[in-house]
């Protein structure tokens, strides 16, 4: 392999590692490995048979990844309250009641990681360790739910920037290019100075 080849292939696998499908993969591998063991707890702890303990323990990590995308669409939808100066304060009430549900879905999450360790081992250093380990997964998931956030506000920044120049700064109504101009003039609710 010459040095340009080997660039590229330390180049490929920089992009791969630091995809946004890599956290994404890690979080849904994670899922799976926590509807396991809510499973598992739910069984042993609570004599439920895998019919009644598996889609409880799926039900509970879809609350998280549920309450997860309530915070995205939420906080999505702030943004767009404060571009469109409309609806601002229930806008902040949604974003405050979905990361209340973020961490309400954690705790149970987590809290059941820490029983199920305990109740495998009866010692504080796995169950830490389980614990610590589905705090990193709702960590990442808090992560990933700002990364996207991000990128969809830069996209919503474009795409009211876009309709801004297509429209009349007084009435917001829809104008062509060649005709805005002269409709500023005439509209209106243009304020007269």
């Amino acid at each position: 392999m010459n040095t340009s080849g080997v660039q590229a292939l330390l180049d490929r696998i920089y992009e791969v590692k630091f995809s946004r499908s890599v956290p994404l993969t890690v979080i849904l591998l994670s899922a799976i490995y926590a509807i396991y063991r809510s499973t598992h707890y739910l069984i042993a702890a609570f004599g439920l048979g895998w019919w009644i303990a598996l889609p409880t323990a799926l039900f509970i990590e879809l609350l998280v990844l549920g309450a997860g995308a309530l915070v995205f669409i939420s906080l999505r939808r702030a943004f767009i309250a404060e571009l469109t100066q409309q609806d601002a304060d229930l806008s902040a009430w949604g974003v405050h009641a979905s990361m209340a549900l973020l961490v309400v879905s954690f705790v149970a999450l987590i809290g059941i990681a820490w029983a199920d360790a305990w109740l495998m081992t009866e010692d504080a250093l796995p169950s830490l360790l389980m614990t610590l380990a589905q705090i990193t997964q709702s960590g990442m998931i808090v992560v990933f739910v700002i990364i996207a956030l991000l990128d969809e506000r830069e996209d919503l920044r474009a795409e009211f920037a876009q309709v801004a120049r297509r429209s009349c700064p007084y009435c917001g109504s829809p104008v062509s290019p060649n005709n805005r101009k002269r409709h500023m003039e005439s509209c209106p609710q243009r304020p007269h100075a």
